[in-house]
């Protein structure tokens, strides 16, 4: 039986893009879950105080705060609420049998329900404005719990934009089939009835089992270790018995891409990553034409939304390397180290400036529009940029489950400084400086942005090397 015998949304919403997940979270581990990190506690506590926000701009309304020890005194409360007819409720409690969920609130319409001459439907606030599945899945649940207390089902819910204009989304027959039949897998993996397997999917770069995943996957051999593999492609592949990368390694290129409906030569990419994985090696697939000797750059950067609040550069110049950071005291800084970044570069001209992908190009173009700066050194790093991802791609098939320099760095045995060292933790730390103004988030911010750019350096150097072996 499961550790957890209740389900919530949150739950159901993360089964419909991984079952496996809650298969982990019925009868995995726990303590082979990895903790939340400050980014993602960061994100949670953001979308709290969005919703309040939101909450205290809407006209008019008066609302019943719920506060309560437990969710048994939770639902009582809003029981008591509902019946009392409460013409707003906010962060509700709603139990049905096995399933428990908080909406943001409980909006009261008119009506006959249960509780008299009045009804109540689920409204959800939300910071995006394009109606997704998910959003839809949210509100049914939600709806679905309200169905003991008002004697019928919501016919629809609200979604509050980040605008505050509300909207109204009924509910279709084809969405209340969708989730009846997700929960009831829900309960056959929660009851033990119906296995799951571990496949990579788009939930797994936030999913707290993904190093669980990891290891079934390496010590398995399995397909989700190949770059461009994804559960689409995994079930494609699984229909035809194939599911290690071995069995993709010995694949015809023209078969598999009959088999799995893509181009022949992102077949013939997939088997040769395959037998880069099975041998453990990397391939030279494309003769590559390396930044020539003299002076050549690495650089990347860090965002907040749309402010860049840290440049990092190493300049190498025949084999010596030279660092610089340029880092934003505060958002208002972005266009004094903007300026500062362009005179560097006006210094010496260079046919190569590597960035990992073409996030970086936006940004240096964008900057230019709003703030200008030294021409010469726009100029130079604008005709300069190279993606060096897609360079590592287009020439190299390596034992990696993915291209992003997280991946690939750690093949050629680079480690980064920070144990929780990523983007969305760097963005963070620079919330927290501006916060506390800590020498310490500003010196996390500026190791970690630096130790992205080494990384990149790190990776050209083993790439000569390999080429010239």
């Amino acid at each position: 039986m499961s550790k957890d015998p209740l389900i919530s949304p949150s739950q159901l919403l993360r089964s419909n893009i991984c079952l496996h997940a809650y298969a982990l979270d019925c009868h995995g581990d726990r303590s082979q879950k990895r903790q939340e990190s400050l980014a993602e506690k960061s994100v949670k506590q953001e979308g709290l105080a969005f919703q309040e926000a939101i909450v205290r701009n809407l006209p008019g309304v008066k609302l019943q705060e719920s506060t309560y020890a437990d969710m048994a005194q939770g639902a009582a409360l809003t029981r008591q609420w509902m019946t009392e007819g409460s013409p707003w409720i906010s962060q509700g409690v709603l139990t049905r049998e096995d399933l428990c969920g908080i909406p943001d609130l409980l909006k009261k319409i008119p009506g006959r329900s249960a509780l008299g001459p009045y009804s109540y439907q689920p409204v959800e606030i939300k910071s995006h404005r394009a109606l997704s599945l998910q959003d839809r899945l949210q509100l049914f649940f939600y709806a679905h719990l309200l169905e003991p207390m008002l004697g019928h089902r919501p016919p629809s819910g609200v979604v509050i934009s980040p605008d505050g204009v509300q909207r109204d989304v009924p509910f279709s027959p084809h969405l209340e089939k969708y989730f009846f039949d997700l929960l009831g897998q829900m309960k056959q993996v929660r009851n033990g009835e119906l296995e799951t397997e571990p496949v990579r999917c788009s939930g797994c770069a936030r999913c707290l089992w993904s190093d669980v995943c990891l290891s079934v996957w390496e010590e398995t051999g399995h397909i989700s270790l190949l770059s461009g593999v994804g559960l689409t492609m995994s079930r494609k592949l699984a229909q035809e018995g194939i599911s290690t990368c071995a069995q993709v390694a010995a694949c015809d290129e023209a078969v598999l891409s009959e088999i799995t409906g893509i181009p022949h030569k992102s077949a013939q990419r997939m088997v040769q990553a395959a037998r880069a994985r099975v041998e453990n090696r990397p391939f030279v697939i494309q003769e590559p034409s390396f930044a020539p000797g003299g002076t050549h750059y690495f650089y990347d950067i860090e965002t907040l939304d749309d402010i860049v609040f840290c440049h990092g550069v190493v300049r190498v110049r025949n084999g010596k390397a030279e660092e610089r950071s340029f880092f934003a005291r505060s958002p208002q800084e972005e266009k004094k180290i903007w300026h500062e970044l362009l005179d560097f570069f006006a210094e010496e001209k260079s046919e190569t400036i590597y960035c990992w992908t073409f996030y970086e190009r936006y940004f240096v173009e964008s900057s230019w529009k709003k703030f200008q700066g030294n021409r010469k050194g726009y100029e130079n790093l604008i005709r300069g940029l190279k993606d060096q991802c897609a360079f590592v791609r287009d020439h190299f098939a390596l034992p990696c489950r993915g291209y992003s320099i997280k991946v690939v760095a750690p093949y050629f045995g680079f480690e980064w400084q920070g144990e929780d060292a990523n983007g969305m933790n760097c963005v963070a730390w620079y919330k927290r400086w501006l916060e506390t103004g800590g020498e310490e988030w500003r010196e996390r911010v500026v190791q970690y942005n630096l130790d992205d750019v080494r990384a990149m350096v790190h990776v050209d150097r083993k790439l000569r090397v390999l080429f010239a072996e």
